[in-house]
């Protein structure tokens, strides 16, 4: 079976609801082993056995086809949905979160939160950073829009945005997850003052969901922005709570990830021999987990480390790798910072080669709408090419990178 192109059923089969002895008895009996397979096949994902948590994925799938139950089967599409963002599989990711949605047509936006977000985790991966943060800031609107007057009075003594208590936990759990997945498209972006908005209001929410994954994954990617403000302190501290609380939970993947972040940071605050430790673990463990995109991602900053402690031979070996098995739009993001950090390696010894890298790198960043980062790029090829005698053209960059910080709402006066 291809379940990724499995048929949606929404019917109940095995006589189910045709008045058939035993009908009640079988929905009941593929009910409950689809149940046990949803959680047999999140303790795969967990342990980092991909390939077969997505044979037990399909059998829930199956079984919730038989059952009859939306619920089921859109929590098997989501489980799917998981496994193929960890593959870096987006367009199936894309493919399970859309049969999820329309299997929970019916249901409250919180029950449909986790189907959204994967759809817009998807863009985020890509080069479409604007559009994954429309469909998340959409659903948080939505969410918002329909508490009940008296649950959002309560809320805003917590805070704005926050949920009430009347069904609450279902819409805090959602809109910290949504919240929490804004920040670092946010810092990305270049617009800091909305991640540290999204971090604020998950942060006023998470009281009201005492589910502990959605805890550590608010300190991890909260951890991102506390970075931006200088804060590592705090923020190697957000991380050391999520990895701890993934490991109790074992949970290898977000472990991982948990270190990546922590790497992040000792790169960011200039602890560059911690860092290499830090992300290497965190890049050997990835690819053990079979998650291929993600450790993409790793190598980038790897590679940065490498080349500021002086190890460019291997940096340029691995960004040239990396480029070489990244697929279209897949990791644009990490592909400009690859082409990136290759202009900055080969700037001394082939100019050349250096500016061809760095307009590769500036294609994609002004595609992925990354102002700060395209302002980089832009700098350091304007740089060259003054150095060159280019000047009229280093000029030209310059305000081509520049134009990439002052769009609408960016600047207090007009277009002038």
């Amino acid at each position: 079976m291809n379940v990724d192109g499995a048929e949606v059923q929404t019917t109940a089969g095995d006589g189910a609801g045709s008045g058939e002895p035993g009908g009640a008895v079988a929905v009941e009996r593929a009910a409950g082993a689809a149940e046990a397979a949803l959680e047999r096949a999140s303790g795969l994902r967990n342990a980092g056995r991909t390939a077969e948590a997505v044979r037990v994925y399909g059998q829930a799938l199956e079984d919730g086809a038989r059952a009859g139950s939306a619920m089921l089967q859109a929590d098997a599409y989501l489980g799917l949905g998981d496994c193929a963002l960890d593959r870096g599989d987006l367009e199936r990711l894309l493919s399970c979160c859309a049969k999820a949605e329309r299997l929970l047509a019916d249901q409250d936006l919180p029950v449909r939160a986790p189907a959204l977000r994967g759809r817009a985790l998807a863009h985020l991966q890509t080069r479409d950073l604007r559009y994954g943060c429309h469909l998340l800031e959409q659903a948080v609107d939505e969410l918002h829009a329909h508490e009940a007057p008296e649950d959002a009075a309560e809320a805003g003594a917590a805070g704005p945005g926050a949920a009430g208590e009347d069904g609450g936990a279902a819409t805090a759990r959602a809109l910290v997850l949504l919240y929490a997945t804004l920040i670092s498209p946010y810092v990305d972006l270049g617009e800091r003052e909305r991640a540290a908005r999204a971090a604020e209001v998950a942060e006023t929410l998470l009281p009201r969901t005492r589910d502990p994954q959605v805890r550590a994954y608010l300190r991890r990617q909260a951890a991102r922005w506390l970075t931006t403000e200088g804060r590592f302190g705090d923020a190697l501290e957000a991380l050391a709570e999520a990895e701890a609380a993934y490991r109790r939970q074992g949970i290898r993947i977000e472990v991982a990830q948990s270190r990546w972040a922590r790497g992040y940071v000792l790169a960011q605050q200039g602890a560059l021999e911690e860092a290499e430790r830090e992300l290497t673990a965190a890049r050997d463990e990835l690819r053990e987990v079979g998650s291929q995109l993600i450790t993409m991602q790793v190598e980038v900053e790897l590679a940065d480390v490498w080349r500021r402690r002086g190890k460019s031979v291997e940096a340029a070996a691995l960004l040239g790798r990396m480029l070489r098995e990244l697929r279209g739009d897949h990791g644009a993001v990490h592909a400009a910072a690859a082409h990136h950090l290759l202009g900055v390696i080969l700037e001394g010894s082939d100019p050349g080669a250096a500016e061809r890298h760095y307009r590769a790198a500036l294609v994609l960043r002004h595609q992925s709408r990354l102002a700060g980062d395209l302002a980089v790029t832009c700098r350091r090829l304007g740089d060259l090419l003054h150095r060159i005698g280019r000047t009229p053209e280093a000029v030209d960059v310059y305000r081509f990178g520049l134009s990439g910080l002052s769009g609408p709402g960016t600047t207090t006066l007009g277009d002038s």
